[in-house]
């Protein structure tokens, strides 16, 4: 079982772990009621080191999605624990969790909802300003991730001149913005054609390691998955073996 051995720093926010960066134990999740009520992750416990790539393989259903959203603490377990960088989620107040996705975790989602009225700087910078950075900072690190990434001629064009891999490039600097601790990505390639999948998915595996970040990557998809570090499999809501 998970305990929490941290101290608290004195503006409130737990010091980084030296262990593991993300840390699930026996977590659970119920959805619906009574006869009704279907157990969509069951038991999982896992753990991601800095500097690693997880992927997580299974197929529609499995409940993928289900396992990241309470890793991301967008979701709380009806049993179980998440420990992020030495934080734990639930015993944060709603207001506090918000603020821990804004500036340690980083999404990446199958689509990458990019506003579409907004350039492509705008869109990331968005990213800073939920979290609350300095605009002077964000806009530094926004024209480093746009160069790294391969996008700076892109920085004034709006989403609807982009290709799908640009727009899921944008969508992984936005996630990188505030320099998080711990990314997560979901079917990040679904929508693209294999080589545009296969560099978006090299890209988030170079940062991941480079920065010692740790990230995990669920897909459907097995040679996606050949990018990371390490594979589990989800089938029915549990780990099960390959």
């Amino acid at each position: 079982m998970v305990t929490n051995g941290q101290e608290q720093a004195d503006d409130g926010v737990h010091a980084p772990s030296a262990g593991p960066v993300l840390i699930a134990d026996r977590l659970r999740k119920v959805v619906g009621d009574g006869a009704l009520a279907v157990t969509a992750v069951d038991e999982v416990s896992l753990h991601v080191e800095r500097g690693e790539l997880l992927a997580i393989v299974g197929p529609s259903g499995s409940g993928k999605s289900t396992l990241l959203a309470m890793l991301g603490a967008l979701s709380t377990p009806t049993a179980g624990t998440v420990v992020i960088d030495g934080i734990y989620p639930g015993d944060l107040e709603e207001r506090d969790r918000s603020a821990l996705r804004a500036g340690r975790i980083g999404f990446v989602f199958q689509r990458p909802a990019l506003v579409p009225f907004l350039t492509v700087t705008e869109n990331i910078l968005l990213a800073g300003q939920i979290a609350g950075a300095a605009e002077a900072t964000a806009r530094e690190r926004a024209g480093r991730l746009l160069a790294v990434l391969d996008l700076g001629d892109r920085s004034g064009h709006r989403p609807a001149a982009l290709s799908g891999g640009e727009l899921q490039r944008v969508a992984l600097a936005r996630a990188l913005l505030n320099d998080p601790v711990v990314v997560l990505a979901d079917e990040p390639t679904a929508n693209l054609d294999a080589e545009r999948g296969r560099a978006v998915v090299a890209l988030l595996a170079e940062h991941t390691r480079e920065e010692g970040r740790a990230g995990v990557l669920v897909t459907h998809d097995a040679s996606v998955a050949a990018v990371a570090d390490r594979t589990l499999h989800l089938l029915d809501g549990r780990l099960v073996e390959a």
